[in-house]
């Protein structure tokens, strides 16, 4: 193989899960990460994004999980109220 490393399909389980394009780059909706490297992004996606069950643990996830909750909420009741939450 002369020093390549063979480039496996990569399907994220998480919705929040952007873009894993570029060298060493991955977006998710919450952030852009640069990794110093392909391993140690391989690790992070397929240890947390990719993973079946890891990815419910995410911060990124947990952060944005909660925004949506509370964006959500605040559409319900209404914007007056809303407004009144965050005063």
């Amino acid at each position: 193989m002369c020093g390549k490393v063979n480039k496996l399909a990569f399907e994220a389980i998480c919705p929040y899960l952007k873009s894993t394009k570029g060298s060493g780059v991955a977006v998710c909706e919450c952030a852009r990460f640069k990794f110093p490297d392909n391993q140690t992004k391989r690790e992070v996606l397929y240890g947390y994004c990719g993973h079946p069950t890891q990815w419910q643990v995410c911060t990124f996830k947990r952060v944005l999980d909660n925004y949506y909750e509370r964006k959500f909420a605040g559409e319900k009741l209404g914007k007056n109220h809303r407004n009144a939450l965050f005063e």
